[in-house]
């Protein structure tokens, strides 16, 4: 178990663990914002930065907080705080 979770290997962290729709609600923001979050720029007019804003605060609804081994290599850190930062 130390090994995996050292590694990187978990399991999906969603914040509402009893509904399937939570798992494809976290599942879809991710997706989205990684999309997003891997482009080398993100030129978005307010209407778009103000959706991609919305996003990320239902991702964040969405997923659970990691711990401090794992945030800094986790997309909660990549999209609710490296994503947010790069828009213009």
């Amino acid at each position: 178990m130390v090994s995996a979770y050292s590694s990187g290997i978990f399991s999906i962290c969603i914040a509402e663990v009893g509904e399937s729709a939570g798992i494809v609600r976290k599942e879809i923001l991710q997706e989205k914002l990684q999309r997003l979050f891997d482009k080398p720029a993100i030129n978005a007019m307010k209407s778009e930065r103000d959706e991609i804003l919305r996003d990320v605060a239902g991702y964040a609804d969405a997923c659970m907080p990691f711990t401090p081994i794992e945030y800094p290599a986790s997309s909660r850190k990549r999209l609710l705080e490296d994503l947010p930062a790069r828009l213009n």
